[in-house]
């Protein structure tokens, strides 16, 4: 008997050091809260559980905080299986499991009753059935994810769904089966505390494979950007020019002009694209550091510098602030966020006379102060469809507006920097034809 109250002495306290842990990495990896439930509810069991060698009737207690922690454990299992492998069935889909399951389990109680099985085993058949297919549920889980928490969690179940087996075995007197119901235990604590331990390498394993696939998005991003991209820019250079050398007398020389105007602009979306990759790949490797700067002053540097480019052209750019002086922890690649959002308002205009509305205004979010840029142009728009992945490598797939995705995609990137947020309405709210306007939160500090 004194090795039997030593091995539950030794469970109990293995079950909350496991508790502490999956309460220390609940943090690090989100665990869902259930887990967390059923490691508390097996502790609690397990310490009352050894008491019944001062009195037997702590061990109807013990008996129910285990019951707690299968149910725990089970629909928790259920509730992932819910989110992870049905999450868009209608709610019929996931009653038609729960129903099954609890069928399933009345069936057995009745059969058993029938059999006018003791109660005690009545309730350990029906948890082990319960568990049985719980186990298949599992599995499917893991066949999904391909974690190591989750195939931590399979043998766990595997191993409650044991101890109970052995347990059934040992009410009917049979030989070494309570050794193995304790083996089974310990086995099953194990499993759970390696499941608490599981985090860090999980962690690793998952940044270290979206690091991974980041970096291939990235590579295989820029490959495309420079067979598409550079090659229609060469193409339209290489026309323009031999369209230029073509002996023809009776050629204008307003015609050249405009030739070689669109030689110029084809070069320079050539230098601003390679610009935007060279940037978007220098913001990937280096750290970056704010620091305090006053942003209409650089507001007016970039529109000053756009204007001068884009001279042949009718613009008309208004800027409306609540202050001629507004300070924003950002640095220098502000700079870059307001040229390519300009030049793009610009570029993806049509209409003769080109409207860009800037407005600087205050916000707040979650008791912090915001400043709130709204850039407004009656260019032709962007579709509802593409409002999100704009800013991300999905929209190269457009030919038409491949560039403008490349200048968003490193304007998200200097936002995310300056721990801002951005977005894109329509500038007539529901006809996005009628023009954009791009929405920037960044953090405002005071003067």
């Amino acid at each position: 008997m004194l090795e039997e109250i030593y091995l539950d002495l030794i469970l109990a306290v293995f079950s909350f050091i496991t508790v502490s842990l999956f309460v220390f990495m609940y943090n690090k990896r989100a665990y869902p809260k259930l887990w967390i439930a059923t490691a508390i509810s097996l502790a609690i069991g397990s310490f009352i559980f050894l008491f019944r060698h001062i009195d037997q009737d702590y061990r109807i207690f013990g008996n129910v905080f285990y019951l707690l922690t299968t149910l725990f454990l089970g629909f928790s299992i259920i509730f992932e299986y819910f989110q992870k492998i049905l999450p868009d069935q209608q709610i019929k889909s996931k009653l038609y499991l729960i129903s099954s399951i609890l069928i399933s389990n009345f069936l057995i109680i009745i059969i058993l009753g029938i059999l006018q099985v003791s109660l005690i085993n009545i309730i350990q058949i029906s948890v082990m059935v319960f568990l049985f297919l719980i186990a298949f549920i599992m599995i499917r889980l893991y066949k999904k994810e391909k974690s190591i928490t989750h195939i931590l969690m399979l043998f766990t179940v595997i191993f409650s769904f044991l101890t109970l087996f052995f347990s059934v075995l040992h009410n009917y007197n049979l030989e070494l089966v309570w050794e193995l119901a304790y083996i089974m235990k310990v086995m099953l604590y194990a499993t759970l505390l390696l499941t608490a331990t599981s985090a860090p390498i999980e962690n690793r394993r998952k940044n270290t494979e979206k690091k991974f696939w980041e970096s291939f998005s990235r590579a295989e991003f820029y490959k495309d950007v420079f067979i598409h991209d550079i090659n229609n820019m060469l193409q339209i250079i290489l026309s323009a020019i031999q369209i230029l050398l073509i002996n023809n007398p009776n050629q204008s020389k307003e015609r050249e002009r405009a030739y070689l105007k669109m030689i110029r602009n084809q070069v320079y979306r050539g230098s601003k694209l390679i610009e935007n990759l060279r940037m978007l790949s220098h913001l990937e490797k280096k750290e970056i550091f704010l620091k305090k700067l006053e942003i209409v002053s650089k507001l007016k540097n970039v529109l000053d510098q756009i204007k001068a480019y884009y001279k042949d052209k009718k613009i008309d750019v208004q800027v409306e602030t609540y202050s001629t002086i507004i300070y924003v922890n950002v640095n220098e690649l502000i700079l870059e966020v307001f040229h390519n959002l300009l030049t793009n308002a610009i570029e993806h205009n049509d209409n003769e006379e080109i409207f860009i509305s800037v407005r600087f205004k205050r916000a707040q979010q979650n008791n912090q102060n915001f400043l709130r840029i709204e850039i407004e142009d009656n260019g032709k728009g962007i579709e509802d469809s593409r409002k999100k992945s704009i800013f991300f490598r999905a929209f190269k797939k457009d030919n038409e507006l491949r560039g403008l995705g490349l200048g968003l995609s490193l304007v998200n990137k200097i936002v995310n920097i300056f721990n801002g947020k951005i977005w894109v309405e329509d500038r007539v709210e529901g006809d996005y034809s009628k023009g954009s306007k791009f929405i920037i939160l960044i953090p405002q500090i005071e003067k």
